[in-house]
C-alpha cells in the first residue's frame, strides 16, 4: 500500500499557504470551510488507496484538537522535545 503525504503529493507551496489562511484565520472560522477541505482530502486519499491520514499540530492548540477530533482523528503519539539552547 502506498503512503501519501499531503505536502508533496497534493499541494504546491502556494496551496499550502491558502489552506493555512483558511484554517487559521479568525474570519473564516466556524463556516465549515476547514471541514469541507479535510473531507475532500480524506476522500482523495481513500480513492488513492491510503489506509491512514496523519497530521501534526501544536501541543497546546485546543481549537485544533477539537477540530481534528470532531473529524474522527485520534491521538496516536505524543512527541516531546528537550531544547538545549
Amino acid at each position: 500500500m502506498t503512503d501519501y503525504r499531503v505536502r508533496p503529493a497534493v499541494w504546491e507551496e502556494s496551496d499550502d499557504l491558502i489552506a493555512r489562511w483558511l484554517l487559521n484565520g479568525e474570519y473564516h472560522r466556524r463556516q465549515g470551510l476547514g471541514r469541507m477541505l479535510v473531507q475532500d482530502l480524506v476522500a482523495w486519499f481513500r480513492e488513492k488507496g491510503a489506509r491512514t491520514v496523519e497530521l501534526s499540530m501544536a501541543a497546546k492548540n485546543e481549537l485544533g484538537d477539537q477540530f481534528w477530533s470532531a473529524l474522527g482523528f485520534e491521538t496516536l503519539l505524543v512527541r516531546k522535545v528537550l531544547r538545549l539552547t
